[in-house]
């Protein structure tokens, strides 16, 4: 489930700890300037390509009350790649197996859920990111849509429990489904995405 905002670690992405915090004293209409680099981690992951805002303002210690400020927006946009896709979905993979982990634990059965069909879907995922990283793209798309055929099967091995043995929960089966659904839509997307991170 996609998230619409999401705060971003300053000093993950930026230099901004590096940034002077007071110039001056200045003569009148003179000015002092620093500099900050965006550094988008490696490891970032994601399906679309996202904007991130940051507000960088200056105020003035020496002026009375209100003191004298300008502020400004920048918008640092991200490009999704083919890479942030298959990392993305990596993730999308690694919730919907924890959350079956922990129905089992809590005594629900699922049957062949995990070994027949979400470990295999890890391991796919996990080979088409190796590709990417060796610029393999052609090859990670094979394993991309593999991948969309292995959960087709988690989603037909889930269907099958209705009515059979202890069924699974109903609010656990349309959340499951809803997840699978989401995987296969974004391992298409990925798949015929040819946009490399360099």
């Amino acid at each position: 489930k996609r998230q619409e905002r999401t705060v971003i670690d300053a000093d993950a992405w930026t230099t901004v700890a590096s940034l002077a915090t007071k110039f001056g004293p200045l003569e009148p209409l003179g000015s002092e300037t620093d500099t900050m680099t965006i550094l988008v981690p490696a490891d970032w992951e994601g399906m679309e390509d996202t904007t991130y805002e940051y507000e960088v303002t200056a105020t003035s210690l020496d002026d009375d009350d209100p003191p004298a400020h300008n502020s400004l927006v920048v918008a640092h946009t991200v490009i999704a790649t083919k890479e942030s896709m298959t990392r993305y979905i990596r993730h999308e993979i690694v919730d919907l197996i924890a959350e079956i982990e922990e129905a089992n634990d809590a005594g629900i059965q699922t049957g062949g859920l995990l070994p027949i069909a979400m470990k295999p879907a890890l391991k796919k995922v996990d080979q088409a990111l190796d590709n990417i990283l060796a610029g393999k793209l052609s090859n990670a798309s094979n394993a991309l849509s593999s991948n969309i055929k292995v959960m087709e099967a988690f989603v037909h091995a889930l269907d099958g429990f209705n009515g059979k043995g202890d069924k699974i929960p109903t609010e656990l089966d349309a959340d499951w489904h809803e997840r699978a659904a989401a995987i296969i839509e974004d391992l298409q997307v990925a798949e015929a995405s040819g946009v490399n991170s360099d």
